[in-house]
């Protein structure tokens, strides 16, 4: 009687059948976002060393403000508070452009090891993190640019966001000169399912500021807290948009060679 294959022996998955066939919208959008939670988890190391350095960051920065824009050590004032809004969003700018890649590139690190059937360890993450920065800084931060300063209206946001969501997976995996015109391409024909997936990320951004504001107060540990849990959210996120990705590019050249 033939024994089993044990994991070690069975044969590598195609990348193609790692997505399942002819999925729903809703389905799609239930399985990148639990791929997103779920490798998230599985590589949480990854996760945590992608995300710590920013969430400092945004503490130290966000006490700064507050100290800045405060009135007497208490809550910003109506006047105050316009300012300190426009000041953070100028330091979210600033973050996203010089660190904003690496944690993305990290997030497709850890989906790209996953589609390949591989592990993802910390220092395999923030080597492909690094090795890719210098073509992925411009075209994240025209995107992001865009995303965070349309989002200041809302709508011209959430329209950026659905165009550009896959230019980093684009410019870590292709070698494409414009990576934003490749995504805003791409990206026709998932725009409703890359909505749906943004969309707990959209309600986390309000809910965020509302924190960092109102409760934690200029608590440092707090702030810490809030920062380093959003920018877990955020990973994740990143994490779901490149699943999304996959499944448009790798189903789409798996079809085209058949």
């Amino acid at each position: 009687m033939r024994r089993p294959m044990d994991a070690s022996q069975q044969p590598p998955v195609a990348p193609a059948d790692r997505f399942p066939p002819r999925m729903s919208l809703f389905g799609r959008v239930g399985r990148a976002l639990g791929m997103g939670v779920a490798l998230t988890g599985r590589r949480i190391l990854v996760a945590l060393a992608a995300t710590l350095p920013i969430a400092l960051l945004s503490t130290v920065t966000e006490l700064w403000l507050l100290d800045r824009f405060s009135s007497g050590g208490g809550a910003p004032d109506q006047q105050d508070l316009v300012k300190l809004v426009f000041a953070e969003t100028g330091v979210s700018l600033v973050l996203e452009a010089l660190y904003g890649p690496v944690l993305a590139a990290m997030a497709v690190y850890v989906a790209l090891a996953w589609l390949r059937g591989r592990g993802a360890g910390v220092y395999g993450a923030v080597n492909f993190a690094i090795n890719r920065y210098r073509r992925q800084f411009l075209p994240h931060m025209g995107a992001w640019f865009s995303i965070i300063i349309g989002m200041m209206a809302l709508i011209p946001g959430i329209y950026f966001l659905l165009m550009y969501a896959w230019v980093d997976a684009v410019a870590c995996l292709e070698k494409e000169r414009w990576p934003m015109a490749r995504s805003k391409r791409l990206t026709r024909g998932r725009r409703k399912t890359i909505l749906l997936v943004a969309i707990p990320w959209i309600l986390l951004s309000q809910v965020a500021a509302f924190v960092e504001l109102f409760w934690a107060e200029g608590d440092p540990v707090l702030l810490l807290i809030t920062f380093w849990g959003y920018y877990l959210v955020v990973f994740a996120q990143q994490v779901s948009f490149t699943w999304l990705y996959f499944e448009r590019t790798v189903r789409r050249k798996a079809a085209a060679s058949r």
